[in-house]
């Protein structure tokens, strides 16, 4: 199983459910004021951010309260497609009854593409930052994500039409303060209602203190 460094449990991260979130490191990407860029630059000597225990984690899974689990942060689908199966599954032992979604930031449409063919998840959540689509939006896009993210336009498209074949699927967008321009969000919503037909969220923006 991996290295996990943190874990919550809550009833905010889905509606209506009791879920356990288990936190992983590192991410490809780099957000404006990202909620969990502690640990994202994790070290094993980092004494703030040790590894869980696998008897906690276990007890956690465990629990026959949750109803669901919850893979995320930094950027779960960055490890080897191979690791995570195995972890899937082990978590399936330990739980059979719980409901798995991952969280993901929509750079790995081949491994989302596995999982699916192989009934592994049950529910995808994908973060629309911004309108990839909309090439006028380039200003705007750099102020929220700072790497070159045209190298990642073609798997972004098609991780999120990907994800419309899992029936569980949520968007959500973040409305980062960063950006006056209301057209940014609206166009965002537009194109999910057209084309994704999924339900789709606009969280309001929530700094976290470090």
């Amino acid at each position: 199983m991996f290295n996990f460094y943190w874990m919550e449990f809550t009833t905010k991260d889905h509606n209506g459910l009791f879920s356990l979130v288990l936190y992983t490191s590192l991410c490809n990407m780099k957000c404006y004021w990202c909620h969990n860029k502690k640990l994202n630059t994790i070290r094993e000597r980092d004494e703030n951010y040790k590894k869980l225990e696998y008897e906690d984690i276990e007890m956690a899974i465990s629990n026959n309260i949750v109803d669901m689990i919850i893979l995320c942060w930094g950027e779960f689908l960055i490890n080897p497609i191979e690791e995570i199966i195995i972890t899937i599954n082990e978590i399936r032992k330990l739980n059979n009854k719980a409901l798995i979604r991952i969280d993901t930031n929509w750079t790995s449409p081949e491994k989302v593409k596995k999982l699916i063919s192989l009934w592994l998840i049950d529910w995808l959540w994908i973060d629309i930052k911004w309108p990839y689509w909309e090439r006028k939006q380039r200003d705007n896009i750099n102020k929220i994500i700072w790497i070159k993210w045209e190298d990642y336009f073609d798997k972004i498209i098609e991780t999120i039409h990907l994800w419309k074949e899992l029936p569980h699927t949520i968007y959500r967008t973040v409305k980062y303060p960063i950006i006056k321009d209301e057209e940014y969000f609206t166009e965002i919503e537009r194109y999910i209602k057209e084309n994704i037909k999924k339900p789709y969220l606009l969280n309001n923006y929530i700094k976290i203190n470090e």
